[in-house]
């Protein structure tokens, strides 16, 4: 091979970053950033040569300078082991990882970093201790702190590790230990994200779903003679659609505030219903599925939050919802002319909390749980879950308490809930206690699979008991009264007390990070073992799909109750 041919491919070799051996190839220094422009250059050079094992590790790099961890793990991965400085890549495999909240191979890749010499060696040695100082490990800080002083006397972040030391061997985590200088993520993913609609902190889904709902239930027949009770049962389905936006959080050292809205509406039918359009199609107004028409909640939130201690937080989170019904510009399909929207209910919910994480992966959280309803259309059921005064009888608290655990390498959650709700009305004949828990475990199957199981109890007591004319509270009965039936005698007030399982059953598919299938089951199974016209059952199916930013697991808590919905019944 000629002198000319020769300098043409050491050339070639040069600029492409190729090399026929992993150790050929050449990275750039840890101190090198890169902007997203950078990022379609790299990928058209990797689909034109897929071996370019540099830009295999600066497409990682920028993606991750850029805001985008989850995505760096990939093309850092693939170089791993392929380039010269492999501290450098293995150090923003950690850093990567970290950010993901993946801290396992967090410290894998960091360790591997950290066995180095070099100044990529220093800050991996340095940022993994900083990860177990953060997770309150003292001895493996303590240890690791010690090597970096030792083997980087004149490290930039000497002066740190010194404060960091002194603070884990007195036991005291509160001193901030952010680990080296790494770019914001959270500002650049929602600067450089195409999906973002602002450049600061906020958050947007929407849903759209599927819902089947059937009850059976017993009813009183009225009748002297004969069944007390007959059965009875509603079918009914409908679509769903929920939508959000959210600012936040925003953070003032270590507190957080974050704030939004969201819409809600169910579009219940029956066959009915749907016959009745396909009758006469050309008549909108009796399409089933009238958004304009049925009931919808408009919903405004906040979220504060905040630590208390060094082991204790506490915050508090509230909503307010508006419920209407009808329409101001189109009328209903059997009210002539008539167009008007009208207000079914306000309910304003306040949830002040304290929680605290003593054990690795739990959460431990108690709450009150403050909630008033004002019902329009019956005021009589209007109520609430708290009276603080008392005013003349005894002051009522609803509270609960909850504990949650990751196990299984991050794949299993356990988590139980205990509480205990009071619901005052308007009407004292309604007023009941409410006492209960569930327990709830999800298993992650794959990195986008999850199933889950809940199973929860609950049992009631209401306040005032139910009148029985002939005085017999357990006549209500499926059997037919005889002549040897016992002789009514006087009325008398009856305890009514409740009792209800409830089961669920779901699955959740996260397709991409911003978009989830999820479909679930629920069965609620009310009993009165004397006062048979309060039983029921109900089969409740749902399937959703959610198209959300920055990702799903962002929204569930916006889209979801702390203690609301799950165990509240309607009054019967």
């Amino acid at each position: 091979m000629n002198r000319s041919l020769k300098f043409l491919l050491l050339l070639i070799i040069t600029l492409t970053g190729v090399a026929g051996h992993p150790g050929i190839a050449r990275a750039t220094g840890p101190d090198v950033t890169y902007g997203p422009q950078i990022i379609p250059v790299l990928t058209r050079r990797l689909q034109k040569n897929r071996f370019d094992f540099i830009s295999w590790h600066r497409l990682g790099v920028a993606w991750y300078q850029n805001g985008y961890p989850a995505k760096a793990i990939k093309p850092l991965l693939y170089s791993a082991g392929k380039i010269r400085e492999s501290s450098l890549n293995s150090l923003y495999l950690g850093l990567a990882y970290e950010a993901t909240g993946k801290n396992a191979q967090a410290r894998y890749w960091l360790a591997q970093a950290a066995a180095q010499a070099d100044e990529a060696g220093s800050k991996a040695l340095f940022e993994l201790a900083s990860l177990e100082f953060r997770s309150r490990s003292v001895e493996r800080a303590i240890n690791l702190l010690k090597s970096y002083i030792q083997r980087f006397p004149a490290g930039g972040y000497r002066a740190q590790a010194d404060k960091l030391l002194a603070a884990a061997t007195a036991g005291k985590f509160n001193e901030p230990a952010p680990g080296i200088d790494k770019p914001d993520m959270e500002r650049l993913y929602y600067r450089n994200s195409r999906r973002a609609l602002f450049d600061y902190p906020h958050f947007w889904f929407v849903q759209a779903g599927f819902l089947l709902l059937t009850s059976d239930y017993s009813d009183p027949t009225g009748k002297p003679t004969g069944p007390p009770l007959k059965p009875g049962s509603d079918s009914e389905y409908g679509l769903t659609a929920n939508a959000g936006l959210g600012v936040g959080p925003w953070r003032e050292g270590t507190r957080t505030a974050s704030g939004g809205y969201l819409y809600r509406q169910t579009y219940y039918t029956t066959d009915s219903r749907v016959e009745q359009f396909f009758n006469d199609p050309g008549n909108l107004r009796y399409f089933p599925f009238r958004f304009d028409l049925l009931k919808r909640r408009h919903t405004l939130f906040g979220d504060f939050r905040g630590k208390l201690t060094e082991k204790f937080d506490a915050g508090v989170f509230g909503r307010h919802e508006i419920a209407r019904i009808g329409s101001d510009f189109f009328s209903g399909a059997e009210e002539g002319d008539l167009r008007s929207s009208l207000s079914i209910s306000d309910t304003t919910v306040l949830i002040p909390w304290v929680g605290t994480s003593l054990v690795e992966k739990s959460r431990t959280t108690a709450y009150m749980y403050l909630r008033k309803e004002i019902n329009y259309e019956t005021p009589d059921l209007s109520n609430k879950t708290y009276d603080l005064l008392g005013g003349s009888t005894n002051p009522v608290f609803s509270v609960g308490a909850s504990h949650s655990q990751v196990m299984a390498d991050d794949r299993l959650t356990l988590s139980g809930e205990v509480f205990s709700y009071d619901f005052v009305f308007n009407d004292y004949w309604v007023d009941f206690s409410r006492f209960g828990g569930f327990a709830e475990a999800e298993y992650r199957i794959t990195s986008s699979v999850a199933v889950n199981g809940i199973a929860g109890f609950y049992q009631d007591h209401y306040s005032l008991g139910r009148p029985r004319m002939n005085g017999n509270c357990n006549t209500n009965s499926v059997q037919t009264p005889t002549k040897d039936s016992p002789t009514p005698s006087e009325p008398a007030l009856c305890r009514r007390d409740d009792s209800g399982t409830v089961f669920q059953g779901g699955l959740r598919w996260n397709i991409q990070d911003d978009t989830q299938l999820s479909t679930s089951l629920l069965y609620v199974d009310n009993g009165n073992s004397t006062m048979r016209e309060y039983d029921f059952q109900q089969l409740k199916f749902l399937v959703t799909l959610t198209r959300a930013f920055p990702n799903v697991q962002r929204v569930e808590r916006m889209s979801e109750r702390f203690a609301d919905y799950v165990f509240f019944k309607e009054a019967r």
